[in-house]
Formats: structure tokens, C-alpha cells, sequence
């Protein structure tokens, strides 16, 4: 639920589905283990299962991805944390060797805090035409660990037109303000940090 709330924010840049991502994300603190990291499949430490209480492996690797795309949007680095906390304790080789082939979701988390998040960040109004054709050839552009958002100009400088820049947590790009280069600016940035 979490990535999906993400999905509909990036696509229609409506605050309302970031909030509830964050309010999602405080929810989770009900299922954290604090001491040693990781989700509980329930909150109730009494219930009776048959393997004793567990920590899923999909369900924590999609908590953690849901984490730490939603650090990226928020810039709380909290959240990564708890996310790389998640992952290290359902990482472990006595948990993983019985799950076989269902660790996909465990490898798609691993991808996106290793390589980190393609964020690209919109500068202008979201109302004018140049922006809106910006944003359209972000939301077109293929990059499985987009992570897309308007941004203020605190953070970038202000061009004085509206621009996009495509970022990771150590560098950014020049600012791009013809739509035509925007997935080749995206598929070059991406790359360099798969590299």
C-alpha cells in the first residue's frame, strides 16, 4: 500500500498521497522491532502461530523499499535507516536458504538502496506549460527507481524558467529544460550510477 501511495504521488503530484505515506510510515512503528530492527507480521506478541512470532521476508523487504522512497521524497534519512535495519536482519543466510526462489522482493530493496534513487526534482510552476510538458516526459521516461517530485528553489538554483534536474543522493545534473532530454539525461544518469 505504501508503494502504491508513492506511485500515485509521483504521478499526480498531489500532497495528499505523500501525507498518507507518512502517516502509513508512522504505523509501521506499531510492528518495528526497535531493538533489533525488522516488521512483525502482527503487533501481538501473544498470538499463537506455528513458527512463533516472524518477521516475513516480502513483507519486510517491500516495508523497506516503501521506507526508504519515502526518505528520499521526505529527506528523513530516519527512514532509511529503519529500512537498512529491516533488510540486514532478513538478509541473514539461515533466513534466506529455506525462501528459495521468493526473495524477489528482498533483491528489488537491495537494488534500490544499493544503486540509490533516480530523483528527479521540477522547478517551476506547476500550472505553466513548460513544466507541465517537463513533467510529462519525466512521468513517460522509463527508470524502475524514479522517484519524481516538484521541489523548491532552497534547494536548486532558480533559473528563472522552469526546469527539471535529475539527482542521486551525491550528485546532480545540469538543469534540463527542453523535454526532449529528459530520458536521455534520466538513461545516462542512471547508468553512471549502476556503474
Amino acid at each position: 500500500m505504501g508503494l502504491a501511495l508513492l506511485d500515485l504521488y509521483r504521478v499526480t503530484a498531489e500532497a495528499r498521497w505523500l501525507e498518507t505515506a507518512e502517516r502509513l510510515a508512522a504505523g509501521l512503528r506499531e510492528l518495528e522491532d526497535l531493538e533489533h530492527g525488522g516488521f512483525w507480521a502482527t503487533d501481538d506478541p501473544s498470538m499463537p502461530t506455528f513458527a512463533g512470532r516472524r518477521k516475513p521476508l516480502a513483507a519486510n523487504a517491500m516495508a523497506a523499499r516503501f521506507l526508504y522512497e519515502l526518505g528520499v521524497y521526505t529527506k528523513d534519512t530516519n527512514a532509511a535507516q529503519r529500512a537498512e535495519r529491516a533488510l540486514r536482519v532478513i538478509s541473514a543466510p539461515e533466513i534466506l536458504r529455506p525462501e528459495g526462489r521468493l526473495v524477489g522482493e528482498l533483491a528489488l530493496a537491495l537494488e534500490w538502496m544499493t544503486a540509490g534513487a533516480v530523483e528527479i526534482s521540477l522547478l517551476g510552476d506547476p500550472a505553466a506549460a513548460e513544466t507541465r510538458a517537463l513533467r510529462s516526459a519525466a512521468i513517460s521516461t522509463y527508470e524502475p527507481r524514479k522517484v519524481l517530485h516538484y521541489e523548491s528553489t532552497e534547494r536548486y538554483p532558480d533559473p528563472g524558467h522552469p526546469v527539471l534536474y535529475v539527482c542521486s543522493d551525491e550528485v546532480c545534473s545540469s538543469p534540463v529544460a527542453d523535454p526532449a532530454r529528459v530520458a536521455e539525461v534520466v538513461a545516462g544518469f542512471a547508468h553512471n550510477r549502476a556503474e
